[in-house]
């Protein structure tokens, strides 16, 4: 048995001398022990029927604000204020994760070199190591080079550009608000897991507790009623699914739960509940829903993609980002003029700071429904319209009345510019020549949490791929003649490459970013 099993097992006995008759149950056919991912798991050990309470923890154990900030008057002073320091980021976070955080902070420094042994620290205990954390939170992605060698396989794609906006808004919040705060209250050794008396290394290992502490609470927290974060304790080591795989749900009430969401307030105690959504098989793992998350978004938050999210799907379900190819920026002053004063920063297209634009679902909803363009896609044609297309004339026009001649609206001009365009994109990413069947050998070789999450695409869409039929966009390009009928598949699914299926089971090669995406067939119906 493990540390962190012996001290999950010394939590709940813990919890059962506390709360004997009210507040905490365990169902006795449930057990805590590892899972397939190296990290714990909740698994079965008989048949438990639809609608069964597994789990009751009483509102006073959850590892939040609140609780943990009534240990100490400045515990709670300095959680407000970097609460209210952080209210600029709300636009990434709320600002009650970096409460949170420092909360967590508080409590991990007095189980690392304080002694302390409560109820918190043990909970503390029960989480994944820094070590564990450091392999799979997108906040340690360039801590060593073997993690910056997995972001940079992400390429340019929508996925980075978002783990990056995160690492640089946590690095800003660190140098703004936790160092500043705990450092004018002479409070930094009392909140870093780790001491030492030069000042610039305790600032060092301050983030490093920090980093690991946000890490912490991104992957593993839910909301109360008021949308604030917290921890569950148990209830955080169930893993996470999408709603096909979901066994089990969270509810909210008072003592006792009696079945599935029902319960009958004895008591005033305020609890969560975990209960089975259906009949559970012996041996079976628990599976939560971690929420509506696009692909992307779940493996930015907890470091995998779950197979039922991108098995078998031909649509889109995340977000791409196209980017444009440097020759298609025009260098003459008129052009330039022309799409500078409609909003397109030149300078950033050509040296790949910033995508011509992103696309989703909703930027085919329209197509897909009457025809119509997207913003997304109208941009596009401006783009290339202004850029490519029209006479210095039209050009000119534009610049004085803001008006685009319609004539061209040609799909076939527009078509293989887009096309040359999304060629680009995919040259921009490794393994042009490489097959699907390579690209599989290359991900057994791996147990890192990337390639499995990765390898989830790859072994399913591989089914759909005519043995030893596959064109590499390297050297081929777009098959222009396909264009008329083609569906292609952008898969961004994270760090190797993978296949696009195109026409009658041929595959092209595909960009290794973390979405999976189509671009539906009206965007090539005229091309000739």
């Amino acid at each position: 048995m493990s540390d962190r099993e012996r001290t999950i097992k010394c939590l709940i006995e813990s919890m059962k001398r506390r709360f004997p008759q009210e507040g905490f149950l365990i169902h006795p056919g449930i057990c805590f022990s590892p899972s397939n991912q190296k990290g714990m798991g909740v698994v079965t050990t008989c048949e438990i029927g639809k609608d069964e309470i597994l789990l009751v923890i009483p509102e006073s154990c959850r590892f939040n604000v609140s609780n943990i900030s009534a240990l100490s008057v400045d515990l709670q002073n300095l959680t407000k204020q970097v609460e209210q320091r952080c209210e600029q980021w709300t636009d990434k976070n709320n600002p009650g994760d970096f409460s949170l955080a420092l909360a967590i902070m508080y409590i991990l420094a007095q189980g690392k070199h304080e002694s302390v042994s409560n109820e918190w620290t043990m909970v503390a205990a029960t989480w994944p190591s820094e070590d564990e954390m450091k392999q799979t939170s997108i906040y340690y992605l360039q801590a060593d080079g073997d993690n910056e060698r997995h972001l940079k396989k992400l390429g340019k794609s929508y996925t980075s550009e978002v783990i990056t906006a995160h690492q640089n808004v946590l690095r800003q919040v660190f140098e703004s608000a936790i160092y500043p705060i705990l450092n004018q209250s002479e409070s930094v050794q009392r909140f870093s897991m780790n001491i030492h008396p030069d000042t610039s290394l305790q600032r060092e290992f301050l983030w490093e507790t920090f980093r690991y502490a946000f890490s912490l609470l991104w992957s593993r927290a839910h909301s109360d009623v008021n949308g604030l974060p917290e921890l569950i304790p148990l209830v955080d080591l169930i893993n996470g699914e999408t709603s096909d795989a979901v066994n089990v749900d969270i509810a909210k009430g008072k003592w006792p739960f009696l079945k599935g969401k029902m319960f009958r307030d004895d008591c005033k105690l305020p609890c969560s509940a975990i209960y089975a959504t259906r009949d559970l098989a012996k041996g079976e793992s628990l599976a939560i829903s971690y929420g509506e998350l696009k692909p992307s978004e779940f493996l930015i938050k907890y470091a995998t993609i779950p197979s039922s999210m991108i098995c078998g799907s031909t649509d889109m379900v995340d977000s791409v980002c196209i980017w444009c190819p440097p020759d298609l920026v025009p260098t003459d002053t008129l052009r330039m003029r022309a799409l500078e004063r409609n909003g397109f920063p030149l300078q950033d297209f050509a040296s790949g700071k910033t995508p011509l634009t992103e696309l989703d679902a909703h930027s085919f909803g329209l197509y897909q429904a009457s025809g119509q363009e997207s913003p997304d896609i109208s941009s596009m044609r401006q783009f290339f319209i202004l850029g490519q297309l029209a006479t210095d004339a039209e050009v000119q026009q534009n610049i004085s009345t803001g008006r685009l001649r319609v004539a061209y609206l040609m799909p076939k001009d527009i078509g293989n510019l887009l096309c040359r365009t999304l060629d680009y994109n995919l040259r921009l990413l490794e393994g042009a020549s490489i097959s699907s069947k390579d690209d599989m050998k290359r991900l057994g070789k791996k147990a890192v949490w990337q390639s499995q999450a990765c390898c989830w695409g790859v072994s399913v869409n591989e089914k759909h791929y005519c043995s030893g039929d596959t064109l590499s966009v390297g050297n081929t390009g777009w098959e222009m003649n396909m264009a008329r009928e083609m569906v292609v598949e952008c898969v961004d699914e994270a760090i190797h490459s993978q296949r696009v299926q195109g026409v009658n089971g041929k595959a092209i090669q595909l960009l290794p970013i973390t979405a999976v995406a189509s671009i539906k067939k009206r965007i090539g119906k005229s091309i000739k």
